[in-house]
């Protein structure tokens, strides 16, 4: 159930991105949002781990340790892919998400482009655990994720039509997001620390889009609410939630966390409704009732792995 929680907990936080966006200062675009998001978060992560890695050698480290230590720990678990390469990939995936989830919240607008992402993929994560880890989904994910995105749907179902391509791109943000925590999973089995994965992933994340950062407009970081809105995106939704996502990962399947993180919409639609005066249909509030008994009956059915 803590795993549970943490995961929850990071989900919470991810729902706040869409209202933090809609709240910060005037001219910025959602692509330079996600652009400093993750810059910001990236840099600020590996910062994070790098301390914590220092803290834990100093700990450990006696008279009879090593001159040097390795930063990256010896995998202690087979896997299909090496620790070192799934953290790249991963990272990949994460900037891949940053770019394409923008792009379709552009092309068809907050609600459809977020909803289209999460509902689909628990179902990518599930495809890839099972490519990857050789971890076929259990019944109880396959109910819940079911009621789950039946809910998701109930939440956009008043959105209207959508445009094909920017359905496409969601899709893939979608995607890229499933297989970032099903490579993310990987190292944390080798017996990796949370920190020093959410580390790696999310630096290496940062640098490969940096690029993307200075070439778009971001005079709307010099006001104050968009330095504030830079600095909870980078530093809440980043830092703080992937060390907890980490955390729960370590004990639940990449599947399930993706299934539980469908926390995110419901509380992006709660926070607009409080804090944007925006619209809760009968849809929705039907929606937040299915998402919640999904995520209910997940947490109280869903194993998680045994120790090394």
């Amino acid at each position: 159930m803590r795993a549970v929680v943490f995961v929850l907990a990071a989900a919470v936080l991810f729902g706040t991105t869409g209202t933090t966006q809609a709240l910060a200062a005037e001219g910025a675009s959602s692509l330079s949002v996600g652009a400093a998001r993750m810059s910001v978060g990236g840099g600020f992560m590996a910062l994070v781990g790098l301390v914590s890695w220092r803290r834990r050698r100093a700990r450990t480290a006696g008279p009879a340790a090593p001159a040097a230590a390795s930063l990256l720990p010896a995998p202690q678990r087979s896997s299909r892919l090496p620790a070192r390469l799934a953290v790249g990939g991963a990272a990949a995936g994460m900037a891949v998400y940053q770019v394409t989830f923008f792009a379709g919240v552009r092309a068809n607008g907050v609600a459809v482009g977020t909803l289209v992402t999460l509902a689909t993929s628990p179902l990518w994560a599930g495809l890839f655990e099972w490519l990857f880890r050789g971890q076929r989904p259990g019944r109880p994910w396959l109910v819940s994720t079911g009621l789950a995105v039946v809910g998701v749907g109930l939440l956009g179902g008043t959105s209207g039509s959508a445009h094909l391509p920017g359905l496409l791109l969601s899709l893939t943000a979608g995607a890229a997001y499933g297989l970032e925590l099903v490579l993310l999973k990987i190292p944390l089995d080798h017996g990796w620390h949370p920190s020093d994965a959410v580390a790696w992933v999310m630096g290496l994340a940062g640098l490969l889009t940096f690029p993307l950062l200075v070439s778009t407009d971001l005079h709307w970081l010099a006001q104050p609410r968009g330095a504030a809105a830079a600095a909870w995106l980078g530093v809440a939704t980043i830092v703080v939630a992937y060390q907890l996502l980490a955390a729960g990962l370590k004990r639940l399947s990449a599947a399930t966390v993706t299934t539980l993180t469908l926390a995110e919409p419901a509380t992006a639609a709660l926070l607009g409704f409080v804090l944007l005066n925006e619209r809760l249909t009968a849809y929705g509030l039907a929606g937040l009732a299915a998402i919640g008994v999904a995520l209910a009956f997940l947490a109280r059915s869903a194993p998680s792995p045994a120790k090394p």
